[in-house]
């Protein structure tokens, strides 16, 4: 289906919004894909430490890492939050996000930063799991 062109050359409204579904889509599916291939890495990565080496030299390499992890961590977190107007803009510029669009992805800084904070909690520092181990005890 082929929207219909103003008279001025410039794409309409419609196909505008068409193109930054696609490019969010994109950056979507590709986000998922690395996602993946990340965890896939680090999953073999251990099961073929776990063949060369003892469980209880890569649980001591494991808490040895704990603190330049939680830096690390703590770094890309500051890095999304502070560089969210900067990332924002340049995302809106390549996805050809209107004015709305851009305003309404600025005003996602805050609520990122709190889901960030959460899954923060939740998965590094085991809350849930702490949580069902005193759900079990009772």
């Amino acid at each position: 289906m082929t929207h219909q062109q103003p008279t001025d050359g410039k794409p309409s409204e419609q196909d505008q919004m068409a193109w930054a579904r696609k490019r969010s889509r994109q950056v979507f599916t590709g986000s998922l894909w690395l996602t993946a291939i990340f965890s896939l890495a680090i999953a073999a990565g251990l099961i073929v430490a776990s063949h060369y080496y003892p469980i209880e030299t890569i649980q001591q390499a494991v808490e040895s890492a704990e603190w330049p992890l939680a830096v690390w961590r703590i770094g890309l977190f500051l890095l999304i939050i502070v560089g969210w107007p900067r990332w924002s803009v340049l995302y809106a510029a390549w996805a050809g996000l209107s004015g709305e669009q851009w305003a309404f992805l600025l005003n996602y800084r805050w609520r990122m930063a709190l889901w960030l904070l959460v899954m923060e909690a939740v998965l590094s520092h085991r809350v849930l799991g702490h949580f069902i181990d005193n759900l079990l005890m009772v």
